[in-house]
């Protein structure tokens, strides 16, 4: 425990990486095989276990130190880290007894696996009595690491690259291997921490065990530049950067996984792909996305309809039929056991083309031909297109037998059972690139076998479907086809490289994602809270409102627009705003009201936090615990990704992902955005009580 104790500090002060993987090499090193698992799976926040909550933990600091309550939340305002707090704040408590031996001395496997459990499982003044008594021996860094073990809260701040750059400078091994083996589950063992560190093979053959995901980096175009990336439009694919959860589906020795992004198992609340898995050729990994999407519908559900998905276990026969999830492959990275993942997407591709399409709902391209069996190119496989003009269009595009229309185009009376036909791909001067020698292999004929019956079946593997790529003559196509992404319920474009293998991690240069541009609403400041950690002493959490209802004339004259002080626009509010007639009453503007509309914690510079801070500071109206409220004359540009109805909201609005984009100087308050406006954004972008957009 001392020397973890001694790596979470040193790591915590350390200011370079070099630095901070000399640290992890020094401490694997010497650390017995058991306690390195212990420590990796800490490091790589594995499995974040909550034993007991950081409330508990301030309740059993206040009744052994007897420091009154006011103390602890004033030294907790500014230090802004409970653990931190009663590392600073525990004295030790008179006349307990310390444990037996020392605590600090025992190996960080002991503490993991016996000593924090054992004092999680009891309850009342027991747990508190052994709480305390672990406490006893330690030091304050010690006595932090500890509390921050019991609560699941340990954040390092280390990277998972500098964790495999130390392992591999430790092992000899490729960082490509390493991060390969830590996909998936983690159960820290002696055998487990050998296994990852072994110098062959032996320890990758695992059935569920995923691929590191190759993630793509944000496009920034430069506007001077007429185009947005190197080469010709030839030498990237171009797919629709669809809105749901990422994943691998996996079908290896006869099992089926799917794993998310964020390396969990979530195959029990899709129960039907495990079924479309299963259908696959053995030894097959695909990357796609999860989607909700409806049958016989152009394109997928929102966002929101996925969420009614997520987390159940058991989804009951009614959540099936109502929100049935398909998965869009777009990359093919294990082939008949084989990892494929150096072949250029263009291979990858083609051969992800033969498995999904179909022989008789589209023409492939000349680099998605596959040799027959007696290896001769173009020979159809048993049951392709040779087979007969009456047979029955077969393999895993019959998924998406739906074709993909144009945003905007009705896709009523579209031949269903006819998909378009894919786009060869070309290099940058129009010259068709190498045939995949994989693909002019017999033997790989025999593995690309269709897989599906006719499109409309209830096949479970016609829950599978190709990404389709967009076609891209010129770069000036970019951006309409972007903006056109929310019409199909889609985030942006993802543009690949079509030469580049498909790497962990994020490598800038192959892969690129290029959003469309978030919508916007001109919110008012209203609460305002501090944050923690670093942040603990300035307050940057803040939560905005909009208007109940637009601005209207007689508002204007009653809050003040046009008067010389902008602040003036939310303050006298039911002004008479006309001259009456003889034996009228005065006409009143009735008064708008401000109702919270989102939370937003990011999207300041360093230099507007604390200039928003002193303003806070300085202009609060009331307090409420840790909440101030704050004169509404702020008005911020919020940016968000889509909106949904939800009963859980005061203003009955979810907000997905909002960040601020700018500070709005520039308007006063009065004539930021209604209610009004957000519930006409969510209905003119296909909202509905589900959906996003």
């Amino acid at each position: 425990m001392q020397a973890f104790a001694d790596l979470i500090e040193r790591l915590d002060r350390s200011a370079g990486t070099s630095e901070r993987v000399e640290a992890l090499v020094a401490y694997f090193a010497a650390a017995e095989p058991l306690d390195a698992a212990w420590a990796l799976q800490v490091l790589l926040a594995k499995r974040r276990r909550r034993l007991i909550t950081g409330r508990r933990l301030r309740q059993i600091c206040l009744e052994g130190c007897g420091l009154p309550e006011w103390l602890f939340d004033a030294c907790h305002a500014q230090v802004g880290d409970s653990a931190e707090t009663i590392a600073l704040l525990w004295p030790g408590e008179a006349g307990m007894a310390a444990m037996p031996t020392s605590v600090t001395d025992l190996p960080l496997h002991h503490w993991m696996e016996q000593l924090l459990p054992a004092a999680a499982a009891l309850e009342g003044e027991e747990q508190a009595v052994a709480v305390r008594r672990l406490w006893q021996g330690l030091d304050g860094q010690q006595l932090l690491v500890s509390c921050k073990l019991l609560t699941g809260g340990l954040r390092v701040g280390v990277a998972q690259g500098l964790v495999v750059r130390a392992l591999a400078r430790l092992s000899g091994l490729d960082e490509a291997l390493l991060q390969h083996r830590l996909m998936g589950a983690f159960t820290p063992s002696a055998a487990v921490w050998n296994a990852l560190l072994a110098p062959t093979e032996d320890g990758d053959a695992v059935p569920s065990r995923p691929y590191p995901f190759c993630l793509a980096s944000p496009l920034e175009p430069d506007p001077e530049s007429p185009a947005p990336l190197e080469g010709a439009p030839g030498d990237w694919l171009v797919e629709w950067k669809w809105d749901g959860i990422r994943g691998q589906l996996i079908h290896r020795q006869g099992g089926s996984f799917l794993w998310s992004r964020g390396e969990e198992l979530i195959h029990e609340a899709f129960p039907e792909l495990l079924e479309a898995a299963a259908c696959l050729p053995p030894g097959t990994v695909l990357d796609g996305e999860v989607l909700v999407w409806p049958p016989g519908r152009p394109h997928p559900a929102p966002f929101a309809q996925l969420q009614r998905r997520l987390g159940r276990r058991r989804p009951g026969r009614a959540l099936l039929a109502e929100c049935p999830v398909v998965l869009v492959a777009y990359d093919l990275l294990e082939w008949h056991g084989e990892d494929i993942r150096a072949w250029p997407l263009s291979r990858r591709r083609s051969a992800l083309e033969v498995l999904l399409q179909p022989p008789l709902q589209a023409t492939p391209g000349p680099a998605a031909e596959v040799s027959g069996p007696g290896g001769e190119p173009g020979e159809a496989p048993p049951g392709g297109a040779d087979a007969g003009t009456d047979a029955e269009p077969q393999g895993p595009a019959a998924v998406a037998s739906d074709p993909q229309p144009e945003p905007g185009a009705n896709p009523e009376g579209a031949d269903r059972r006819t998909a378009p036909a894919l786009t060869p791909f070309v290099t940058g001067g129009g010259e068709q690139p190498e045939r995949d020698e994989h693909l002019r292999d017999g033997v790989l004929v025999a593995r690309l076998q269709p897989l599906l019956p006719a499109a409309g079946s209830d096949a479970p593997a016609t829950r599978l479907r190709l990404s389709p790529a967009r076609p891209l003559t010129s770069w000036e196509d970019v951006e309409a086809l972007r903006q056109s992404a929310d019409a199909v319920n889609a985030e942006g474009l993802m543009l690949k490289a079509l030469a580049s293998p498909y790497r962990a991690g994020r490598r800038r240069g192959a892969w690129w994602k290029h959003k469309r541009e978030p919508f916007r609403l001109d919110a008012v400041l209203l609460y305002a809270q501090a944050g923690s950690g670093r942040r603990a002493n300035l307050f940057t959490d803040y939560t905005f409102g909009l208007w109940e209802r637009p601005l209207e004339p007689q508002d204007a004259a009653a809050e003040g627009i046009g008067r010389d002080d902008p602040a003036a626009a939310s303050g006298a509010q039911g002004e008479t705003v006309s001259e009456p007639m003889d034996g009228e009453q005065p006409l009143q503007a009735p008064p708008r009201r401000l109702v919270s509309f989102a939370k937003a914690y990011s999207g300041l510079d360093n230099r507007e936090i604390l200039e928003l801070d002193r303003w806070i500071r300085s202009h609060t109206t009331e307090r409420f615990g840790p909440v101030r409220a704050v004169e509404p004359v702020q008005v911020f540009e919020l940016a968000f990704e889509g909106l949904q109805r939800s009963g859980r909201h005061r203003s009955g609005i979810a907000v997905r992902f909002p960040r601020i984009s700018r500070w709005r100087r520039d308007k006063p308050a009065a004539e930021a955005d209604s209610l009004e406006a957000a519930l006409a954004l969510l209905e003119r972008t296909g909202g509905t009580m589900d959906g996003s957009r």
